[in-house]
């Protein structure tokens, strides 16, 4: 009999970017955004490593970030923007 391992939980739409490389825009300081790769996402903060590193160097509080800008990857045809609602606002609206 062969076993079969349980399905793993789908991932949400910020553990999806782990990996990927983005860019990040705040609501405070839109002018100075930073840019890097996510090593993970915990308790409302994204962590971001430079290419040159191995692990995170900065962690950007989420309830700060206006969107994400994932770079596109050889071979995907759209750029992905995630955007966040700004402080007060309702979520879901565009």
């Amino acid at each position: 009999m062969r076993r079969v391992s349980p399905k793993e939980p789908e991932k949400g739409p910020m553990e999806k970017l782990i990996g990927q490389k983005v860019w990040v825009v705040q609501f405070d300081d839109e002018d100075t955004s930073v840019i890097g790769i996510v090593e993970g996402v915990h308790n409302n903060f994204i962590a971001l490593r430079n290419d040159r590193d191995k692990d995170a160097t900065l962690w950007v509080n989420l309830a700060n970030v206006k969107e994400i800008e994932v770079y596109k990857v050889d071979g995907e045809g759209e750029l992905r923007l995630l955007r966040f609602p700004e402080p007060g606002e309702k979520g879901g609206k565009n």
